[in-house]
């Protein structure tokens, strides 16, 4: 390891400073996860915060600390709560509160600032799509969406992870790999200056997508009436790219999408899933898998916007975690298959 690396590494320090001097700085080493709540450190006796109240790990190459929420009360940043173990990335200059907007804490790293230019990662200076255009490409897929869904002369895609497929070997959080993946032009396939489109890395169908807003907003919990005419657009283009993909052959139909949102999700910010009804995925693993697409656990993209408009937001039944655990059912006949493997045989009766 070059000397000059350990030396600058050995210098930065983070801390979680409370923003009403209440307690004294928190030390956050890298990379290691800190639970933080009523407690003696905090000094913190409110019983609307549990005692685990949040889990804060710091980021130091990246200087940002990701929090997520593990008591019932809410968490926010800058006023958008987090959510029952949602997640969100807290920066320098911005204010957590560890509960029911009160105890306001804010990040300090100390030590040398990121890194040089240098030593910035190339993919991030290269181009992606030209914002707004959709790919030509989508209208010859048919292959497993793995090898197929990746832009002509690119690179492979780089290990993005989605909130079903944590790996091990992973980098130090996946959450934050969602949020590096909308910067990668290797994995994008749509962008414009509201959204962007990128691939699922673990797709569990042919066709396997998920489009993120530019704008940070943490999770379904949080949407209000505001975010409407974001959802919408979000809606749009989904719509637009899963109209562009073609059928394998002249005599087979155009593959089906379903367009929406895991109701519990673990990733750091929302995101809707575009994927295919085929499912034919060698990812497509486990039981959770499948439950999770197959369920009322994925709620189609206009019921959210309907609950929003009509309701002011999206309501998730305290038992809808229990939906992943469901015996596996066919989503066209609705049979009952005991296994992966034989669920994935009977689909193809279905073709």
């Amino acid at each position: 390891v070059c000397a000059c690396v350990m030396v600058r590494c050995a210098m930065q320090t983070c801390w979680l400073v409370s923003g009403d001097s209440r307690h004294e700085p928190i030390a956050l080493p890298d990379g290691t996860t800190v639970v933080v709540g009523r407690c003696r450190l905090t000094r913190i006796k409110d019983t609307r915060c549990s005692r685990q109240q949040i889990s804060v790990q710091a980021m130091y190459s990246k200087r940002v600390v990701l929090i997520k929420q593990l008591g019932v009360n809410p968490t926010s940043i800058e006023t958008v709560e987090l959510g029952h173990h949602g997640e969100a990335e807290l920066r320098p200059g911005q204010t957590l509160h560890v509960v029911n907007a009160s105890y306001p804490m804010h990040v300090e790293f100390r030590g040398p600032a990121s890194p040089p230019p240098s030593e910035v990662p190339e993919i991030r200076r290269r181009e992606g799509p030209r914002e707004g255009q959709l790919p030509e490409r989508l209208a010859n897929q048919g292959e497993r969406a793995e090898e197929s869904d990746r832009p002509a002369g690119a690179s492979p895609a780089r290990a993005y992870h989605t909130s079903s497929d944590e790996q091990p070997g992973q980098p130090a959080h996946w959450s934050q790999s969602l949020r590096d993946a909308m910067d990668d032009p290797s994995v994008q396939i749509f962008r414009d200056d509201q959204v962007v489109v990128i691939l699922d890395k673990f797709p569990k169908a042919r066709h396997h997508w998920l489009v993120l807003p530019w704008r940070f907003v943490a999770n379904v919990g949080v949407l209000r009436a505001d975010h409407l005419p974001l959802l919408r657009h979000m809606h749009d283009v989904a719509e637009r790219l899963s109209r562009q993909v073609q059928p394998l052959g002249a005599a087979t139909a155009p593959p089906t999408f379903r367009l929406g949102y895991h109701a519990i999700p673990s990733m750091s910010r929302i995101h809707m899933h575009v994927i295919s009804q085929d499912f034919d995925s060698p990812r497509l693993k486990t039981k959770k898998h499948w439950n999770s697409f197959t369920t009322g656990y994925f709620i189609d993209s206009e019921v959210v916007m309907r609950m929003v408009e009509e309701d002011g937001r999206v309501v998730i039944p305290e038992d809808t975690a229990e939906l992943l655990k469901k015996p596996l059912q066919c989503h066209m006949c609705h049979r009952e298959i005991s296994t992966i493997p034989k669920l994935k045989e009977h689909l193809g009766t279905h073709k």
